[in-house]
């Protein structure tokens, strides 16, 4: 490894809304880190409550910090878009107003991605935390959920059948995560699920046993607590399983990141097995048929 490659620009996205009182803790984070070479970008979704005098009284200060105010609310999912077209470092990672990342988090992950090609993105394990301060648990990415050594299709398994969590979250190439985008991030549940999926195709995941992230979570459900954006619409959509399974078949045959040969040996196996599993779906699509399907297996099992 260069001098060059332990300098390299680090460019950190951060959508907010409304993020009155946590966002001095999340900014004090990011900028607090031990790697200085960093960018911050701030997309402030046209916050309504003194989101936007925080953020200029740090960028007032502090030159790494490029502040934009929207015009109007763009959603949180093309908020995370703007951000990450907006990047200009070699890395990328995805912060939240909310979050808490250690000292360390990028002076760990970024020596990763600088020394092994092959990976895409690296990540840490996650301690879990409810807004009010208790701790939920911890996701360890060690024994099964080691991803490090895993080929694409049992990552690719992992992230369409909803584990591990959180990657979303860790450091990434910017290059591969913009052109990932090309695809716009689809309009279902899990829309950053669909987008690993895609990834865990493409490249290599690398993951460390060392807690560095600590995520907060909240025991008011996604679809309530976003109930006028279009995750909450997605979420309340009675047909939400299907799509999310659709929404991660069509980006897959559609992405250029993947080379077609993986499409072809990975996808229909893994879609099957899947569909297999969780029968839901056709009742989503025909519940008479699902119907009838449980009525002949009660039949003979009975």
């Amino acid at each position: 490894m260069d001098n060059e490659d332990n300098n390299l620009l680090v460019s950190i996205g951060l959508p907010v809304y409304n993020g009155v009182p946590r966002i001095r803790q999340a900014l004090n984070c990011l900028l607090g880190q031990e790697y200085k070479n960093i960018e911050l970008i701030i997309s402030d979704n046209a916050s309504t409550d003194e989101t936007r005098k925080i953020c200029e009284e740090y960028a007032k200060n502090d030159n790494r910090i490029r502040y934009i105010r929207q015009e109007k609310n763009l959603g949180q999912v093309n908020n995370i878009t703007y951000v990450i077209k907006e990047a200009k470092g070699e890395y990328f990672m995805l912060a939240s107003d909310d979050d808490f990342w250690d000292p360390e988090f990028i002076s760990i992950l970024k020596p990763v991605l600088d020394k092994y090609s092959q990976y895409g993105v690296a990540m840490s394990s996650v301690l879990r935390v409810y807004d009010d301060g208790s701790v939920r648990d911890e996701v360890c990415y060690t024994g099964e959920l080691n991803l490090t050594n895993l080929n694409y299709s049992r990552v690719f398994e992992m992230m369409f059948s909803e584990r591990p969590i959180h990657w979303f979250c860790g450091l990434f190439r910017t290059k591969l995560l913009q052109n990932l985008l090309r695809i716009p991030f689809p309009k279902c549940k899990a829309h950053d699920r669909v987008f690993m999926c895609e990834l865990a195709l493409a490249t290599h995941f690398y993951s460390l046993p060392n807690i560095l992230y600590k995520k907060t979570g909240y025991r008011q459900s996604v679809s309530e607590r976003y109930s006028n954006d279009e995750i909450g619409a997605a979420l309340r959509d009675n047909k939400r399983h299907f799509r999310y399974v659709w929404a991660v078949v069509s980006r897959v045959i559609r992405s250029r990141n993947i080379p077609l040969g993986r499409k072809l040996r990975i996808l229909p196996i893994y879609l099957t097995i899947f569909l297999w599993r969780n029968r839901v779906f056709l009742r989503e699509l025909s519940p008479r048929i699902f119907e009838g399907l449980q009525k002949v297996k009660h039949f003979f099992y009975e």
